[in-house]
């Protein structure tokens, strides 16, 4: 089905004031087309909103955001045409079970990152515009099987922090839900409880009426994760959790890296045909031998983690297993 120069593919699904298509213009890559939905075109205020959303996520570049390729009108259908990330939201994922470390790692590293594109946008005219995105949920997080996530939906975002908090109950925080001011430290939450749910496999707080969910949020907060999950992973989330925002990180810049340092080393560490770990064989290196087998910069992360350990002089010890 033709929609002006694109070719409509497969439809995605509708919701709220719009529909998605999987569609493809000429020998472009395929592309995400949301359109309004034509009988709320001529309602002002619905046509004001989708347009917002086009007007907000044009001044984020980052990518961990789904990058947004075009804006127009068909016959009087207004349509926003964004990149289209191949791969799986994470709240699919999550109903299967827990994630992996790795896997949350990379989830929490690029939501931050691109959380912090977005609290860091400017305008044209280079003025700081900072955007709250305001629904940060599994479902707005898109795994891609390039590995990279990206941060999808801005469609109740704020450029103030004020009015209606919109999003979901269950992700929204605390102040959000009270006071309907949000903030970075607001998204920071939200992506806080997402973290939270990969390393639980489980909704965080599970209710079946929304007034019971508030109260959960507002008043009780997320519970201590497993004291399975490494130690630094978890003083990072639940801190981003917490209930009062003072309480939080200043902003994602300590979180983002923290994460991504985490996610760097675990993935290097697969190269030249060895996984260093704290593992069960010891063999003695220089410093030289060591950056010749696993590379230089994987040497340094593992000195900084302590997994590579000083012994004397003229040596190291590191602790490997062969992949």
């Amino acid at each position: 089905m033709k929609f002006g120069e694109y070719e409509l593919l497969e439809r995605l699904g509708a919701g709220g004031m719009g529909e998605a298509w999987l569609a493809k213009k000429g020998d472009a890559a395929p592309v995400v087309i949301k359109r309004i939905l034509p009988q709320l075109v001529a309602q002002p205020e619905m046509l004001k909103q989708f347009l917002h959303e086009a007007r907000v996520m044009a001044r984020i570049h980052d990518e961990c955001v789904a990058a947004t390729v075009e804006l127009g009108e068909v016959r009087g259908e207004w349509f926003i045409a964004m990149e289209f990330v191949d791969g799986e939201d994470v709240q699919s994922m999550v109903e299967r079970g827990p994630l992996s470390v790795e896997q949350v790692r990379r989830i929490g590293a690029d939501g931050a990152q691109a959380l912090l594109a977005a609290h860091g946008a400017r305008d044209a005219s280079g003025r700081a515009t900072p955007v709250i995105h305001r629904d940060v949920s599994p479902h707005n997080l898109i795994f891609g099987k390039d590995g990279r996530v990206r941060l999808i939906d801005f469609g109740v975002a704020s450029l103030t922090g004020a009015g209606e908090s919109g999003g979901k109950y269950a992700y929204a925080a605390p102040e959000q839900l009270l006071e309907d001011e949000t903030s970075a430290l607001s998204d920071q939450y939200s992506l806080g409880v997402v973290l939270w749910e990969c390393l639980s496999g489980r909704s965080a707080f599970d209710a079946e009426e929304d007034v019971e969910t508030i109260r959960l949020v507002t008043e009780e907060g997320v519970q201590p994760l497993p004291e399975a999950v490494p130690e630094d992973l978890r003083v990072v989330v639940m801190k981003m959790c917490a209930l009062d925002p003072l309480d939080r990180f200043d902003d994602l810049k300590e979180v983002h890296a923290s994460l991504s340092h985490g996610e760097r080393v675990s993935r290097e560490r697969g190269v030249r045909g060895a996984t260093v770990t704290t593992a069960q064989v010891e063999r003695r290196f220089t410093v030289e031998q060591a950056n010749a087998i696993y590379g230089r910069e994987v040497v340094e992360e593992m000195l900084t983690t302590g997994e590579l350990r000083a012994e004397d002089l003229d040596g190291v010890r590191v602790f490997f297993k062969p992949a």
